[in-house]
């Protein structure tokens, strides 16, 4: 049984009626991987580019997934430019998804690749 959840269908749905056209894998952490994504409007693409993370609903143990609500709280409040942009979170289907601004430079392991050490800005 894998800790990770299911690739998204092509079309991720919201409660609210916010559809998300999925795409390309950005990448895969420890127990979440990531696609790029395009907001729709009437089915139509409106250029609004995020990442989606997406996690299993079900986590064991109980303890990871108090850890991940935490996360979300926390990342919910905070708002800096040296931090990924946090939109919103919503459960579709057997998964969480969290929509985050997709930083065009990818990853920060991909950066730390290209540049060896990160100074402060």
């Amino acid at each position: 049984m894998s800790v990770h959840a299911e690739p998204p269908p092509s079309i991720v749905s919201e409660p609210h009626g916010i559809n998300y056209a999925t795409s390309n894998q950005l990448g895969k952490g420890g127990f979440a991987i990531c696609f790029k994504a395009e907001r729709l409007e009437r089915d139509q693409p409106t250029g609004h580019v995020v990442a989606l993370k997406i996690v299993k609903s079900r986590m064991e143990p109980a303890k990871l997934a108090q850890k991940f609500i935490t996360e979300l709280q926390i990342h919910s409040k905070l708002s800096h430019p040296n931090i990924v942009g946090f939109h919103r979170a919503f459960s579709f289907g057997e998964s969480t998804y969290v929509v985050l601004e997709l930083c065009s430079s990818g990853s920060l392991a991909d950066m730390l690749k290209r540049r060896k050490n990160i100074t402060m800005p």
